[in-house]
C-alpha cells in the first residue's frame, strides 16, 4: 500500500530574510562564486606564492573541479561588503584558475562567513580558521600558534600533549615579522620555536637569529 502524502508540506517555508540567503543552504552554509571572495594573505596570515591565482605546485596538475574534495572554506566579510578568504586560500585559489581556464565548469565554494558587523575581526577570524584546521586534523604549528597567539583564553581547546602545540609555545614568543617569516617557509617552524624559547622578548635578536639560520 502507498503511504498517504498530504498536499500541504509538513514544516511551513522558511522565509528569505535577504536576497542573498537563497544561496545559502539551512541558513548557515553558503554558496560563494570564487570571484566574489579576495585574497589577503597578510592580514589572515597564510603563505603567500604560488600562481597568479595562488595555486601551489602540489595542485598545479589539478584541472577537473571535486566539490566533495573541496569541503567548506572561511570567508571574512568586512562591513563594507568585501570578502576575504579566512581559511582555504589553496581551495579558492584553483576554483579561480579553473574558473579562468574552462569556463563550462561549474564552479561553487561552499562555507561560513565570519562577519565584521556582528563584532568578528580578522584577528577572531585567523583565530576561528586555526581552531577549525586543529580539530580537522589538518592544522600545523602554525595554526596552533595563530590560536596561542591571538585567543590564548582558548588554548584548552588544543591538545596539550600534541607535538604541534608544544611546538607552538615556542612560536608565541616571535614578533610579528618574525612569525610572518615562519608562515612564508623562510626557516621551519621547528627552528622558529627554538629561536622563540630562547629569544623570547628581543625582536631584533630574533631576526638576527633568523637571518643566520
Amino acid at each position: 500500500q502507498a503511504p498517504t502524502i498530504p498536499d500541504a508540506p509538513a514544516t511551513p517555508a522558511r522565509p528569505l530574510l535577504s536576497v542573498t540567503d537563497a544561496d545559502k543552504v539551512d541558513g548557515m552554509v553558503q554558496v560563494f562564486d570564487p570571484d566574489e571572495i579576495m585574497v589577503d594573505a597578510e592580514l589572515f596570515q597564510f603563505k603567500a606564492g604560488g600562481d597568479e591565482f595562488g595555486v601551489t605546485e602540489r595542485l598545479q596538475g589539478v584541472k577537473q573541479w571535486d566539490p566533495i574534495a573541496a569541503g567548506q572554506i572561511v570567508v571574512y566579510e568586512f562591513a563594507d561588503g568585501r570578502k576575504f578568504i579566512a581559511d582555504g586560500h589553496h581551495r579558492l585559489g584553483l576554483a579561480k584558475r579553473i574558473k579562468s581556464q574552462d569556463p563550462k565548469q561549474t564552479i561553487q565554494l561552499l562555507g561560513h562567513t565570519l562577519r565584521e558587523v556582528d563584532g568578528i575581526t580578522p584577528d577572531m577570524a585567523r583565530v576561528i580558521a586555526a581552531v577549525k584546521n586543529i580539530k580537522e586534523g589538518t592544522g600545523t604549528a602554525i595554526d596552533a600558534a595563530k590560536v596561542l597567539r591571538g585567543a590564548p583564553d582558548r588554548a584548552g581547546e588544543l591538545p596539550p600533549r600534541s607535538a604541534l602545540v608544544q611546538q607552538a609555545r615556542g612560536l608565541v614568543f616571535l614578533d610579528d615579522d618574525t612569525f610572518g617569516a615562519i608562515i612564508n617557509n623562510v626557516i621551519p617552524a621547528s627552528y622558529g620555536a627554538i629561536v622563540g624559547r630562547l629569544i623570547p622578548d628581543n625582536p631584533g635578536l630574533q631576526k638576527n637569529a633568523i637571518q643566520v639560520l
